[in-house]
């Protein structure tokens, strides 16, 4: 009778991990299609960042076009941060940090008008405008406008009526701040002394700086003409 023949170890043994690196690599691939034929519901449709992840959000160019800022989120869409670009160096950097950030987005507990909650509820941060000296920012939060000073990170509360003030705008040169209140249109000095009234026609159909069909940041635009 022939003697059988055994395999060397070294070659049983590489056997053995081929067999186990391909039974892996077949189990991988079974929760990698499993994975892939996932269905898709609505929720994951229209929840922000669900699909591709969170993108930025309130972009906007400083006056003196040295930065390109925007609010980046955390996943769940709770905290975020104000971060810039340097358009000459493409450097990310934190403008306004997360704790400062919170500090100014809107409390819903404390908004009146329905349809001002509903629209904060929607866009959740603040809004902000730069000023033309690249130097400040406008942050429009909780029915109040605030002056952020970016040399020593603070912000100011710049109104303070009962009623919200909302879509500020920085004249030209830099000095006056205007806004809009109960739909009239009111301007004051960027020391936030002395405000003054420019319209008191507001009504049922005319809103003054104002539009009232669809939401502002639906059209990518805060003012209509």
């Amino acid at each position: 009778m022939r003697p059988s023949k055994t395999l060397p170890v070294s070659t049983a043994l590489l056997a053995v991990v081929a067999l186990t690196v391909f039974a892996s690599t077949f189990v991988l691939a079974q929760i990698a299609g499993q994975q892939a034929t996932k269905p898709l519901t609505i929720e994951e449709i229209f929840t922000p960042g669900a699909i591709t992840g969170r993108g930025p959000e309130t972009i906007a160019w400083s006056a003196d076009g040295t930065k390109l800022s925007f609010v980046q989120r955390d996943d769940k869409g709770e905290q975020g941060e104000l971060w810039y670009v340097d358009t000459a160096t493409g450097e990310k950097k934190v403008l306004v940090s997360a704790a400062k950030l919170a500090a100014l987005a809107p409390d819903y507990s404390k908004v009146k008008d329905e349809r001002e909650k509903e629209r904060l509820t929607r866009y959740h941060v603040a809004a902000y405008v730069w000023a033309p000296d690249s130097k400040h920012l406008i942050f429009d939060s909780q029915g109040q406008l605030w002056m952020y000073d970016l040399g020593n990170s603070t912000g100011v509360q710049f109104t303070s009526a009962p009623d919200p003030s909302g879509d500020p705008k920085f004249s030209p040169d830099g000095s006056r701040v205007s806004y809009v209140r109960k739909h009239n249109l009111f301007v004051r000095p960027v020391s936030g002394k002395d405000e003054k009234q420019l319209t008191k026609d507001a009504g049922d159909n005319l809103f003054n700086g104002d539009i009232d069909w669809v939401y502002a940041e639906e059209l990518n635009a805060s003012e209509c003409g």
